[in-house]
């Protein structure tokens, strides 16, 4: 079960980034993304349905570890939708607390379920039969509605351990937002850096960078990060990076002239440092 797992959900996460350079807005990559989700949750369901676990510690595998994995994109991208849908457009000072009101609900949902919230962070597992088995029945402290959920295919404790383990992405997403909000700049009086290298340049690195999924574990697209680099470096908008893109796919001989330069330039750095170890 396992193998076929792993590989369904890098198939999931594939086409989830993919869609960086297929959508305009990051609303509508959040509807994909679900979409997405929702359609390797149906195809784990089908598994399951006519998969027997071979004892009760497969059971709780799957439940505690496998299946909120999948569940959790679809909560993620959920929990995205409503919040960009309802974000306020206008008015400078909105949007900062709009995200903080965000920010509190999530935190909210957190506290109400803090005993599974410490049992997960702790990495605890004295307890997995009584939380993870469908056999058993954890209540928490809150009533839950269980009249949509499949007994065959769902646990109250991994339904909720799914919804955690969203949150905290889409608090670390709410946080960047908040984050790109405010001023950039170092310690005491530094300002941020300016960029001076060329847009195009610019551009292959955004989508490296957005590409390789460092931001938010990967949660971002393109427009975001475009937008996060040119506010930090106090780039002039840059425009139609996307018609660029296109044009890198199809150049013949190098279609990286400035990431490969960058390859270039700290490998010939390390070996200055190699032959002469006193100015790195």
């Amino acid at each position: 079960m396992t193998s076929f797992t792993e590989i369904l959900y890098q198939q999931m996460q594939q086409s989830i980034q993919e869609l960086a350079t297929g959508t305009d807005t990051f609303l509508q990559r959040a509807e994909q993304g679900f979409k997405i989700a929702e359609d390797y949750l149906l195809q784990l369901r089908r598994l399951i349905k006519a998969y027997t676990f071979t004892d009760e510690a497969e059971e709780v595998l799957f439940f505690k570890t496998i299946k909120p994995l999948f569940h959790k994109e679809l909560l993620y991208w959920s929990e995205i939708i409503r919040i960009e849908a309802a974000r306020p457009l206008t008015d400078e000072g909105k949007p900062k607390q709009y995200i903080k009101k965000r920010l509190k609900e999530l935190q909210g949902y957190i506290a109400r379920n803090h005993f599974l919230y410490a049992y997960y962070k702790l990495g605890h597992s004295h307890l997995d039969k009584q939380l993870y088995l469908r056999s058993s029945v954890y209540t928490p402290l809150l009533p839950v509605d269980r009249s949509d959920m499949d007994d065959t295919f769902s646990t109250v404790a991994g339904n909720i351990l799914a919804k955690i383990m969203a949150i905290e992405e889409v608090a670390a997403w709410l946080t960047a937002r908040q984050d790109r909000k405010d001023t950039i700049q170092g310690e005491g009086n530094v300002t941020g850096l300016v960029w001076t290298g060329s847009k195009a340049q610019l551009i292959e690195l955004v989508y490296a960078l957005e590409s390789f999924g460092v931001f938010n574990n990967g949660k971002t697209n393109v427009k975001e990060v475009m937008s996060y680099l040119q506010h930090c470096f106090k780039v002039d908008k840059v425009a139609n990076y996307y018609g660029y893109f296109q044009g890198m796919r199809i150049r013949k001989k190098d279609r990286t002239p400035f990431l490969n330069g960058l390859i270039e330039h700290i490998t010939r750095r390390m070996d200055e440092a190699d032959e002469f170890p006193r100015f790195p």
